[in-house]
């Protein structure tokens, strides 16, 4: 892949194909040898987690809906007339003065080669499957909070603001590195580029101020701040001025009233800085690694430990009243 901008790159080609992702650098973060433990499985096309696959859902039906009605669809709801189990078939059957014995293959044969007009729900269920084959069924459930979601996001005066800008969404950038010569990928949910502004869409428990924060500590959003805040002009696409979260709760918990809680968030200064300086090394000891075919885990010496500060400031705490 040669570094540029990459405007109608699929997602798919985009997650298995070349170039120092941000994902990445987070296998990194916790051992150079996690990430190639990944890169060299030999089987890593396991199905996604459901939270996974609900983020891109959402992801596709909030930036991409063709997209989204391409890869998405609701799963398909049985007339109340079908016949569903095998009991089902053996009243029909009996009813219609038919023998009841075999599979429910032989059964529904049965019954429609004696021209009984009944409604079978495993032809429903084949012709639905063959239909939208490739397609991920999504449950009455799924359907209905994605749409909450996104009408909850259209709702909020600074997140619609955001999402309704003219822009590009799913913008795939690639550049190289000055330090290692890596190179390097990131993908923006929304880029408008004459404001110099990237706006990323985060599915979340808990989109309020005092739990997101340890969202982004914990997902390392603070790295994809500044390494996607970096990476763009390096590709040709100009200065980022701003980088905004879009961050939207994936329950229907109320806060403040407003069911399926939505939040727009900019990183401090010193946030962005410390996301700048995590990847720096992230990336240096991937070029390291790869250079010298060394990928460390967790330290080859005997080492000191002791415990977690939080549990000794309480235990002292228990011992002294």
């Amino acid at each position: 892949m040669k570094p540029g901008i990459y405007y109608d790159l699929p997602n798919d080609k985009y997650q298995t194909g070349e170039g120092v992702s941000k994902s990445n650098l987070d296998l990194v973060n916790t051992s150079p040898l996690h990430l190639r433990a990944k890169q060299t499985a030999a089987n890593d096309n396991g199905p996604p987690s459901k939270a996974l696959y609900f983020g891109t859902a959402f992801h596709a039906l909030m930036l991409e809906h063709e997209v989204f009605a391409s890869l998405f669809v609701l799963a398909l709801e049985l007339p109340e007339n079908a016949l569903v189990t095998q009991d089902d078939l053996k009243a029909a059957c009996k009813e219609s003065g038919l023998p009841v014995s075999g599979t429910k293959a032989e059964q529904i044969k049965r019954l429609k080669d004696a021209g009984c007009k009944y409604v079978f729900a495993d032809e429903l269920k084949a012709e639905f499957a063959l239909k939208h084959s490739g397609k991920t069924i999504l449950s009455q459930d799924e359907w209905d909070r994605l749409h909450h979601m996104r009408a909850a996001v259209r709702a909020h005066p600074a997140a619609s603001k955001l999402m309704g800008l003219k822009g590009h969404s799913e913008v795939s950038f690639y550049w190289r590195d000055e330090v290692t010569g890596e190179l390097c990928r990131c993908r923006a949910d929304k880029w408008v580029p004459d404001m110099g502004l990237v706006v990323d869409l985060k599915t979340t428990e808990d989109a309020s101020l005092d739990e997101f924060n340890r969202s982004i500590a914990k997902y390392r959003y603070h790295v994809q701040d500044a390494y996607y805040s970096d990476g763009i002009p390096a590709a040709g696409g100009g200065a980022v001025n701003q980088f905004a979260f879009v961050a939207v709760q994936k329950d229907a918990r109320v806060v403040e009233g407003v069911a399926y809680g939505v939040a727009v968030y900019v990183l401090d200064k010193d946030s962005r800085q410390l996301g700048r300086d995590q990847y720096r090394k992230n990336l240096n000891d991937y070029a390291k690694a790869k250079k010298s075919g060394v990928w460390p885990c967790y330290g080859d010496t005997v080492q000191m430990i002791g415990l977690p500060g939080w549990y000794m400031n309480r235990a002292t705490e228990k011992l002294a009243s």
